[in-house]
């Protein structure tokens, strides 16, 4: 272009892993790498998830690269911690990128590993000091992933969100790591960049290391805006990254019509059906030990009303949950619950049931979405959110359910176990975040995914299936902002004809420019906005007629 005839042509790199080497180099000559960084998964080619080391990278590999990155750095004469970056293709074969000279984001993952506090090298490197290390110092000591926690809508491909931290509380452990500068009240501006924190788990193996990272994604709590938690929570359960077989086509390989939620197993439906039951039986004590207190129920009643539950998840299935009641430690062999319970008080009751109790609940699928849809005769092709695992009629596994939660935590940990006599052991562990508690509705948080709940008697269930349908609000001829942000342009005027797809205003957000089209061909009837005005998500912009 412009006069210049030469063409560059630029070599295929088949199935690319994005492979980075860290470097330090002082003003003597010394240089050390300290192994290698995974940043294949990727968003807008921004990095998502990063571990160290890699997978993907023998001891040979990791070498030869670690020699180029050195020679390379010594070559500008660098000084400083600086990272090499490059594409590996499935050959091992690798090409550079480019040279970050600079502190990388990801760089907690290569500190856990290498036992090098970066920062106080860069410090001794500009003071003018020698590195005190050698190569044959830099060894690899476990694993280590970083998360890398955004304020973004993972459902509609990433978008940026803003708002307050209404909630906000880190997840914390030995192995666990937060790197942030925010805090519960903080606000996530259009100005900047989305990110909110670097979650980092490290242990003796990748394994581990990410089975500890499964466990702080669950217990990081988030609430006020929307955030990538559900998105690296279902990673952590991908097969493809469990395996380590990723290439920086991951995203759009294994998610080419959108992020639709974490992956749901029975088991996962069962385990969050048993979490709300707990936490709804606890709701259901509480409230009665005031009924109580004015004669209006009685102990055998409350266990009466808790045989039978119907769990109703918004976009998910309609469960029956059918629990045999606990037995209380203290009765006697002999003796049967009937003959107990008339014996408590409302407060032994709510003693028992708030401390360690036990249940066995079978559960059985009433309803799912999909059969929603060909029951009101709608278009039961168009699929729901997610794919779910479970059809109505299936009886999903028994779970032994153990728990400790009172009504007004905010979370609960749960030990369950499929099958009648389950052995619990220290894996089976379900914790839950209570981000509402109206009840009987119920908006939980399960592994960082939220779910709306309501938890009914099976004869309330019968008929809330009489009930009319509401019908949803008609979208079609309207054009909503897809994101918080700055209308930067308004392209149309009101009484202007537009053809469908012509673009109508542009939406500016944290770097990001979204162009905004007509959903379809007419006259406009109102421009609600105009350029500089602040709008949030799904706000209308401009009506057709």
């Amino acid at each position: 272009s412009f006069g210049d005839d030469t063409i560059f042509v630029e070599k295929f790199v088949e199935d690319p892993r994005h492979i980075e080497i860290q470097v330090l180099m002082d003003s003597f000559g010394n240089g050390v790498y300290l192994n290698e960084r995974e940043c294949s998964i990727q968003r807008r080619n921004q990095k998502v998830i990063e571990e160290a080391p890699s997978v993907a990278v023998d001891p040979e590999t990791r070498k030869a690269m670690g020699k180029q990155a050195l020679q390379l750095a010594a070559a500008v004469e660098y000084q400083s911690a600086g990272t090499v970056e490059f594409l590996m293709d499935k050959h091992k074969n690798f090409y550079f990128l480019e040279m970050n000279t600079r502190l990388q984001v990801e760089h907690p993952i290569t500190e856990l590993i290498s036992q090098v506090d970066l920062v106080e090298q860069m410090i001794r490197v500009a003071a003018g000091l020698p590195l005190e290390m050698k190569q044959n110092d830099i060894g690899i000591h476990g694993w280590a992933i970083e998360s890398r926690v955004y304020a973004e809508d993972p459902y509609r491909e990433f978008l940026p969100s803003t708002g307050l931290l209404t909630r906000y509380k880190e997840p914390g452990g030995a192995d666990v790591r937060v790197d942030s500068g925010v805090a519960e009240g903080s606000e996530i501006s259009m100005f900047y960049d989305p990110m909110i924190s670097k979650l980092v788990t490290h242990g003796p193996n990748r394994e581990a290391a990410l089975e500890s990272m499964r466990g702080a994604l669950d217990s990081y709590e988030i609430s006020g805006l929307r955030h990538n938690l559900p998105f690296l929570r279902a990673l952590c359960d991908h097969e493809a990254f469990i395996s380590g077989n990723i290439t920086t086509k991951f995203i759009p390989d294994h998610y080419p019509d959108g992020f639709k939620g974490v992956e749901m197993t029975s088991m996962d439906w069962a385990k969050l059906a048993c979490s709300a039951h707990t936490i709804h039986k606890a709701a259901m004590l509480a409230r009665a030990q005031v009924d109580a207190s004015r004669g209006s129920m009685t102990p055998a009643e409350i266990e009466k009303d808790l045989v039978n539950l119907v769990v109703m998840v918004e976009n998910g299935p309609h469960l029956l949950l059918t629990k045999k009641p606990a037995v209380p430690a203290e009765m006697a062999p002999d003796d049967t619950f009937d003959e107990a319970e008339e014996e408590w008080s409302i407060e032994e009751l709510m003693q028992h049931f708030n401390a360690i109790s036990e249940d066995m609940i079978h559960i059985q699928v009433l309803d799912t979405p999909k059969n929603r849809a060909e029951s009101k005769q709608q278009d039961a092709d168009t699929p729901s959110y997610r794919e779910l695992s479970v059809e109505v009629g299936d009886a999903l596994p028994p779970m032994s359910v153990r728990s400790q939660y009172a009504e007004g935590d905010r979370t609960c940990t749960s030990m369950l176990a499929g099958g009648a006599g389950g052995e619990m052991g220290s894996d089976d562990g379900t914790f839950v975040q209570i981000q509402r508690s109206e009840t009987p509705n119920y908006q939980l948080v399960y592994k960082a995914e939220e779910f709306k709940i309501q938890v009914v008697s099976p004869r309330v269930y019968e008929l809330m299936t009489h009930m009319p349908v509401i019908a949803p609000v008609d979208l079609s001829k309207m054009v909503l902002s897809p994101m918080p942000g700055l209308v930067y342009s308004v392209n149309i005027k009101e009484g202007q004809e537009v053809s469908l797809g012509q673009e109508v205003a542009v939406v500016e957000a944290m770097k990001m420019q979204n162009a905004l089209q007509s959903p379809a061909s007419g006259i406009i009837k109102k421009v609600l906005v105009e350029a500089g005005q602040s709008v949030d998500a799904d706000q209308i912009l401009i009506e057709l007629e």
